[in-house]
């Protein structure tokens, strides 16, 4: 404790000029307690010296990467501050409650690069672009993600349409603790749309047993291996590979996949529901 608080006292001392060193003042962050609101910045964060603080304890923040991922804990709680180091950068803001907010993803590298790829471009099958994904270097995961996105669509119920973009399911497949997800991207408006991040949530709701009631599950998911799909084209189709490691599927739960655009921080998010997880093929 006495540890972080002298990293944020140091923060401040850095962001005021004493220490070389810069401070950004962002806008106030909105954040919700059902969905993760995403922040991106331009490196991994180091935990030897990079850190997030937030005053209070109605918020909870999660560094991964480079990424933070933060939620209220409860609906309606108050505003807090919060203070980011990353790299040679400071950043100060505000976060607030809100039901619904405007985006849940924050953008703050320069340049802009893409995040959370494994795979290269060649590796994602396009309906424009017949083929099957190269493999990069003949792991087991690879070549079943590589066999998942070589097969035929056999999942045609589950998805989304958000204005022109269709999100959908194709094909789900499990071989031992790995599930595969081939996903088609469809993209029927007359203006491209760059894949700037990608996040999967795996939900379980609490249950009430006779000894009470249970505490349910949200989950962060990080892709295992994923294709590394950027741009799909106006009037395109692409799909999209991912290897996640969930955990046990319950009859009650749901896998949310969230695809938010780069330069205009749209996002499109679908559930996944325990049936279509659990009615996979083993392979």
């Amino acid at each position: 404790m006495k540890l972080r608080l002298l990293l944020f006292i140091l923060g401040f001392i850095f962001a005021s000029g004493s220490v070389v060193g810069q401070k950004l003042d962002l806008d106030t962050i909105y954040v919700t307690y059902n969905k993760t609101c995403y922040l991106i910045f331009n490196q991994d964060f180091d935990p030897g010296s990079d850190f997030i603080d937030v005053s209070g304890t109605d918020f909870q923040a999660e560094i991964k990467g480079e990424a933070i991922l933060i939620k209220s804990v409860a609906p309606m709680v108050k505003p807090a501050g919060f203070m980011i180091k990353n790299g040679e950068q400071f950043y100060h803001g505000h976060l607030a409650y809100k039901l619904h907010p405007p985006i849940n993803f924050y953008d703050y590298r320069s340049p802009k690069e893409p995040v959370f790829s494994t795979l290269s471009d060649s590796a994602a099958v396009s309906e424009d672009r017949p083929g099957e994904p190269l493999v990069a270097d003949g792991s087991l995961t690879e070549a079943m993600l590589q066999a998942v996105m070589s097969r035929n669509p056999d999942v045609h119920t589950v998805g989304v349409a958000k204005g022109k973009i269709v999100l959908s399911l194709s094909n789900v497949l499990v071989n031992e603790e790995i599930t595969y997800l081939k996903i088609l991207l469809h993209n029927k408006s007359d203006k491209r749309f760059d894949i700037d991040f990608t996040g999967f949530v795996y939900s379980e709701p609490a249950t009430l047993l006779d000894s009470g009631k249970t505490n349910g599950k949200v989950m962060d998911i990080q892709p295992l291996l994923q294709t590394n799909v950027e741009i799909v084209n106006a009037h395109q189709r692409r799909y999209l590979g991912y290897a996640l490691s969930l955990p046990e599927v319950s009859k009650r739960s749901k896998l949310v996949v969230t695809i938010i655009e780069r330069n205009t921080s749209n996002a499109i998010s679908f559930d996944i529901p325990a049936g279509a997880l659990l009615k996979t093929k083993i392979f």
